[in-house]
């Protein structure tokens, strides 16, 4: 091998190193702050937790110099597959990509048309959600692109040379688990915070288009078990931690015999998370108590409470359905809620599992298509695809479907993350088997679903 083309790898590779430590350093920093801000307004955290967000966004920086590594002291044979799978990935993935954005691209316009936002708010409205899109996009690239190289390498009669030469299936197919593998830990890095944060940045940012209020969450209803305090606000800010009020307050003050003692009625209410103090603008007071005829008191301006216990954070905690939440929230949410014949902890747990155990689909999915991929005739080769495009899709689906019994309680949480991937793994094994022993594969399946 000429010396050049060895430096040249080399350099690659330290070039990707290089990049990778100052991106890396650049995402520590800016996650590093942004978590400050969130332990800062959500002083119920589990901050131990979430001071593992910045290392692991800033992990991802090194993930291409792995791939790096690998690619650079592998063999000739692997470094050509790794390369042509990994083109046709990056070009699956970016199409995948361009046809959501062209589709929200069409459909957006019209709800930021007679708001003024900027053209950078707007471009962060689309950058937010690429952790979600890639999540969401990753696992159908990847089974795309196992099932036309190796498809491609099977017309092209390259598969039998590569056996001819001693090599077996695991080695022919190791450079698309191994981008498997390194798909499937981007998402899960992802899962942490970031696919869920995108979504309800998205989500709030088309309430501020609406309402001009850039919502986390509305109509969220909250009792206070300590002060007999009933919460309920229309609108809940994203940045209520940065000081934006809270819209459409209601506040129901119970006695110890949950009888109405007063209410109270604000166009806003801002916290201080300085000073904990409340203050609430245009405030009508009800008094309910020891009144035979409701007592109403005129409008006021503005009033401060500095004697109120509840936080933001505290009031919109139960208010978040388990979905929006990533994997750091919901574990402060189970740890924040402990087992109570009153809370309803299973669809959190089944989504907290689900986050972990979801991005390995992307493996599974590999583990399906790549036997099915290799045919040894033509006559075989779309009869594969087509069987691998079934079974993945069954997988996905498999996937939501365990994870809403989950959620309802017909399914262990675990078992129904984990079930779908576990049942998989098991069949892709299966396919395996009979394809390292040269037994058909279609022709099995075809026979075992059509009734005799």
């Amino acid at each position: 091998m000429p010396p050049s083309l060895i430096n040249a790898r080399h350099l690659f590779l330290l070039a990707l190193m290089i990049g990778g430590a100052c991106l890396a350093h650049t995402l520590y920093s800016w996650e590093s702050e942004a978590t400050a801000n969130y332990l800062a307004s959500h002083p119920y955290s589990v901050s131990s937790i979430h001071h593992g967000r910045p290392l692991l966004l800033a992990s991802l920086a090194f993930l291409p110099a792995l791939v790096g590594l690998y690619y650079c002291f592998s063999g000739l044979l692997d470094r050509y597959l790794l390369k042509k799978f990994l083109s046709i990935f990056m070009i699956t993935l970016f199409g995948f990509i361009l046809i959501w954005l062209l589709l929200e691209l069409e459909n957006r316009p019209s709800a930021f048309k007679n708001n003024s936002f900027s053209i950078l708010e707007i471009s962060n409205f689309y950058l937010a959600q690429m952790p979600f899109v890639f999540a969401l996009m990753a696992p159908f690239s990847l089974l795309l692109s196992c099932l036309y190289v190796l498809g491609q390498l099977s017309n092209h009669r390259e598969i039998i040379g590569m056996i001819q030469t001693g090599r077996g299936f695991f080695r022919i197919v190791a450079p698309a688990i191994i981008v498997g593998v390194a798909t499937s830990l981007v998402i899960s890095v992802l899962n942490f915070h970031w696919t869920t944060w995108g979504t309800n940045y998205k989500d709030g940012m088309l309430d501020a288009a609406k309402h001009d209020t850039f919502t986390r969450a509305k109509n969220v209803i909250h009792a206070h078990p300590e002060t007999g305090r009933l919460w309920f606000v229309g609108l809940f800010p994203s940045g209520h931690f940065e000081g934006d009020p809270l819209r459409n307050v209601e506040i129901t003050t119970l006695s110890e015999s949950v009888a109405l003692q007063k209410r109270l009625f604000a166009d806003s209410a801002s916290w201080d998370k300085d000073t904990g103090h409340w203050t609430l603008q245009q405030v009508r007071e009800i008094q309910l108590a020891d009144e035979r005829i409701p007592k109403v008191t005129p409008i006021k301006e503005q009033v401060i409470i500095k004697d109120w216990i509840e936080t933001p954070s505290e009031l919109i905690s139960k208010s978040l359905p388990p979905n929006s939440l990533g994997i750091a929230e919901i574990n402060d949410w189970l740890h924040n809620h402990p087992s109570s014949p009153w809370i309803d902890r299973q669809p959190y747990l089944t989504q907290f599992h689900s986050h972990i155990a979801k991005p390995w689909t992307s493996l599974v999915a590999i583990l399906l298509a790549a036997p099915l991929g290799i045919v040894f005739s033509r006559r075989g080769a779309f009869g594969g695809i087509i069987t691998a495009l079934t079974l993945c899709l069954l997988l996905f689906f498999s996937n939501e479907f365990f994870v809403v019994i989950g959620e309802n309680g017909f399914m262990h949480p675990v078992m129904a993350a984990w079930g779908p991937n576990i049942i998989f793994t098991i069949l892709a094994a299966f396919l395996i088997h009979r394809r390292l022993n040269g037994r058909p594969i279609y022709q099995t399946v075809k026979c075992f679903l059509t009734p005799r």
